[in-house]
C-alpha cells in the first residue's frame, strides 16, 4: 500500500535583498581589513546606520575605494590567502542581481523569462564588484569541486532546490572569512543609491513571484487530488504572512534615495513605481506620486499586460478603484460590471478584484439576518479576508494585501471549472463528521450517566455540525 504523499514545506521567502545587502557589506568589510594588513590607507568615515546584524558600522566605504583596495591586496608581496568563500561570496552578490528567473529554467513560467528584460546590469556589481572578482581571482585559494549528483531530480526535489539557497561558484558558502571584522556601511554616490534602489525592489518582487508560483503548485496538486484542502489553505494563509514579514523586513532594509522619501513614499508604493520606471511610456502621462498613489487611474489592458503582473500592479489597481469607492464607514458602491465593458479593454483582472473585495468585506462584517438565527455567529477570516479588511481600515493597501489578491486570482485560475471542489470537499466531511458524532452518541446513550458535561458537549458540537451543514446547503 503507497503511503500518502508528504505535503511540500511550508513557504519560506528567500530575501535576495537582504542576502545582498549582507554579502556586499561583509566583502566591503573583509576589502578594507585585508587591505589595511596590506598597507592600503583606507577611509575612516564613520556612518550612522547599523548593519544586517544590528551592529553600528564603524566605517563608511565609498564604491571608489572597492577596485583599488583589491589592487592592493593582489600586488602585495607576499600575497595574502584569499579563501575561495569570498570569490564566491562576490559571485553571489553580482549574481542575485541579475536577476535570473529560475523558476523558467525548471518548470517554466507564463510570463517572460524576465519581466523588466533577461538581465539587469548595475555599475556597482558589474563594474565595482566585477572588477573585485577579476583581480582577486588569480590570487584565490583553490578548493576541490564537490561531486555533483547524477540522478534525475524528482518533482518534490526540484521544488526543494528551488525555494532553497541558491548555489554559485561554491556549493555552500561560508561566513567564516567575515567573521570578527569591523563591520563597514558602503557609501553609494546619488545615482548608484537610486540604480540600487530599484533593484532592491525588483530582487524583492521576483522573490514575491517565487511565492506565488509555490501557492499555484500546491492548489495544483489540489487538484489533482494529491492534496487535501484544509493543507493548501493553511500553506497558502502561511505563504501570505510570510510575505508580510518580509515586507516589514524589506522596509528597514531598503536605501532610499532623497527623492523617494518614505512619508511620501510608502514601501507598499514601491512595486508600482518599479512598474512606472520600466514603462517609460507612463512618464508622459501620470507623475511618480500620482501613479503610486491610492487615487485611481484609467489604465487599459494594452497599457498593463505583461509587466503588470510582476509587480502586481493590475490587482493594486483593482484594489485602489475598490478603496476609492468604499467610504470608511459604509459598503462599497463600485459596480464590478464597470470594468466589464465590451467598448473599453479594462484588464481582466479588475472586475474579479473587485467581487472578491466585496465578498471578503461582506464576510468581514457579516450581521446575520433573522432567518440565520441559530446559526454560526461568525465566518473564519483568512489571510485575504484579513487583507481586505485591513485595506479599508487603514486606507493604504501592503505588498502583502497585494500579493493576496492575486493569489485569489491565481488560485481560481488554477481551479478553472472545478472552483466549487473545496465547498463541495467541505460539505462532505462536515456531515461526515456530524454523521459519525451521532453514530458515537448513540451507541453510548449511557455517556450522559457518565459525565453529563461531556455529554452536553458532544451535544453542543452535533448541533454546531449540523447548522453548518445546513449553511453549506444554502
Amino acid at each position: 500500500m503507497e503511503s500518502a504523499p508528504r505535503p511540500p514545506s511550508p513557504p519560506t521567502f528567500r530575501s535576495r535583498v537582504k542576502r545582498y545587502t549582507e554579502d556586499t557589506r561583509n566583502v566591503a568589510a573583509w576589502l578594507r581589513q585585508t587591505a589595511l594588513n596590506c598597507g592600503y590607507a583606507a577611509s575612516t568615515a564613520s556612518p550612522s546606520v547599523e548593519s544586517c546584524n544590528g551592529k553600528k558600522a564603524e566605517y563608511l566605504i565609498k564604491t571608489s575605494e572597492f577596485i583599488p583596495m583589491a589592487e592592493a591586496i593582489a600586488a602585495h608581496k607576499p600575497q595574502p590567502t584569499i579563501p575561495q568563500d569570498v570569490l564566491a561570496t562576490i559571485s553571489r552578490a553580482i549574481r542575485l542581481r541579475r536577476r535570473e528567473t529560475r523558476y523558467v529554467k525548471l518548470f517554466g513560467a507564463k510570463c517572460r523569462q524576465s519581466q523588466f528584460g533577461d538581465s539587469t546590469h548595475t555599475h556597482f556589481t558589474e563594474k565595482v564588484l566585477g572588477k573585485v572578482r577579476d583581480v582577486l581571482r588569480p590570487i584565490v585559494q583553490p578548493t576541490a569541486p564537490e561531486p555533483q549528483a547524477t540522478t534525475a531530480p524528482s518533482l518534490s526535489e526540484k521544488l526543494a532546490s528551488f525555494f532553497g539557497s541558491e548555489t554559485d561558484e561554491a556549493e555552500n558558502i561560508s561566513d567564516e572569512p567575515f567573521n570578527n571584522l569591523t563591520p563597514v556601511d558602503i557609501d553609494f554616490d546619488d545615482v548608484e543609491v537610486e540604480d540600487e534602489f530599484f533593484l532592491a525592489i525588483d530582487a524583492f518582487m521576483e522573490d514575491v513571484f517565487v511565492m506565488r508560483q509555490y501557492v499555484e503548485y500546491i492548489w495544483t496538486m489540489y487538484k489533482e487530488s494529491v492534496l487535501e484542502n484544509n493543507v493548501c489553505s493553511l500553506l497558502t494563509n502561511t505563504a501570505i504572512d510570510v510575505v508580510r514579514l518580509a515586507e516589514n523586513e524589506f522596509a528597514k532594509l531598503i536605501k532610499r534615495p532623497k527623492r523617494f522619501p518614505e512619508d511620501k513614499f510608502p514601501v507598499w508604493t514601491l512595486p508600482a513605481l518599479l512598474f512606472y520606471k520600466r514603462t517609460p511610456t507612463l512618464e508622459e502621462r501620470f507623475t511618480y506620486e500620482e501613479f503610486s498613489g491610492l487615487m485611481p487611474i484609467k489604465l487599459l489592458r494594452k497599457d498593463v499586460e505583461d509587466q503588470s503582473d510582476f509587480a502586481l500592479f493590475s490587482v493594486f489597481s483593482g484594489l485602489k478603484w475598490y478603496l476609492y469607492t468604499t467610504p470608511e464607514q459604509g459598503p462599497c458602491t463600485l459596480d464590478p460590471a464597470r470594468f466589464k465593458q465590451s467598448e473599453i479593454s479594462w484588464h481582466p483582472h479588475l472586475p474579479r478584484v473587485v467581487e472578491m473585495c466585496q465578498m471578503m468585506q461582506w464576510q468581514a462584517d457579516i450581521q446575520f439576518s433573522p432567518e440565520f438565527e441559530g446559526f454560526p455567529d461568525g465566518v473564519a477570516e483568512d489571510e485575504i479576508a484579513r487583507g481586505v479588511r485591513h485595506m479599508t481600515k487603514y486606507r493604504e493597501i501592503p505588498i502583502w494585501v497585494q500579493f493576496a489578491a492575486q493569489t485569489y486570482i491565481d488560485i481560481q485560475d488554477v481551479l478553472d471549472n472545478i472552483m466549487d471542489a473545496p465547498l463541495k470537499e467541505l460539505h462532505k466531511w462536515v456531515a461526515t463528521c456530524s454523521y459519525r458524532l451521532n453514530e458515537f452518541l448513540s451507541d453510548n446513550a449511557r455517556l450522559r450517566t457518565w459525565d453529563l458535561t461531556l455529554h452536553e458537549q458532544f451535544t453542543k458540537l452535533t448541533g454546531s455540525l449540523s447548522k453548518s451543514q445546513q449553511s453549506l446547503e444554502l
